[in-house]
C-alpha cells in the first residue's frame, strides 16, 4: 500500500471494480459501501476521488475512523452489490 489518501482511495476503488467484475457485477450495481479511514480528517480528500468512480450520485455509504488498517493502510473500502 503506497501513496497518500487520494492514491490509496483510487487503488481501493480499482480493486473493488476488479472484484465486482470477477463476480459479473460492477460499481453501477453497488447498493452500500463501507469506508474505513485511519484518519477521519481525510474524508474530504477521499471523497474527491471516490465520487469520480460513479456516474451520478454514489451509493449509500458509511465512513468511519478505525484504529488500524491492515498493512498500515490509510483506507479500506468494502461494498455490497446486486447482480442485475
Amino acid at each position: 500500500i503506497e501513496g497518500d489518501i487520494e492514491a490509496q482511495t483510487r487503488q481501493a476503488m480499482k480493486n473493488l471494480q476488479t472484484v465486482l467484475a470477477a463476480g459479473g457485477s460492477s460499481l453501477d450495481h453497488l447498493v452500500k459501501i463501507n469506508i474505513y479511514l485511519k484518519n477521519i480528517d481525510d474524508y474530504a480528500k477521499m471523497n474527491q476521488v471516490y465520487v469520480t468512480f460513479f456516474n451520478g450520485a454514489p451509493p449509500a455509504r458509511t465512513a468511519l475512523q478505525v484504529g488500524k488498517i491492515p498493512m498500515d493502510g490509510l483506507i479500506e473500502i468494502e461494498g455490497i452489490a446486486v447482480k442485475r
